[in-house]
């Protein structure tokens, strides 16, 4: 909604299930994450004034979901993310007393 009033507008769709959290609201704009992008979970900015959306960097790993891990300084110069890898192992043990 515009600070001096108005309708609602939606500007993306793009925050899914378990990382609505992430998304970081500047001066110029806001940065969110669409975790389902086809090239991989991407940062997006959406700019107030231009009201156009685009890719700032594809990340190497899934951000951790459910926890709001995405914010940004007032200038916008700088993102701050988290990312984990999920991993599992499994131990065998013969003749475990």
């Amino acid at each position: 909604m515009p600070v001096g009033g108005g309708s609602e507008e939606l500007i993306t769709d793009a925050l899914h299930v378990g990382y609505w959290g992430h998304f970081a609201v500047i001066y110029s704009g806001i940065y969110f994450l669409d975790s389902d992008a086809k090239q991989g979970p991407t940062i997006l900015f959406y700019d107030f004034h231009s009201r156009h959306t685009t890719p700032v960097l594809t990340l190497e790993e899934n951000p951790l979901p459910w926890t709001a891990s995405l914010a940004a300084s007032t200038d916008g110069l700088t993102l701050f993310f988290v990312q984990y890898k999920l991993t599992s192992s499994i131990a065998l043990m013969e003749n475990f007393q």
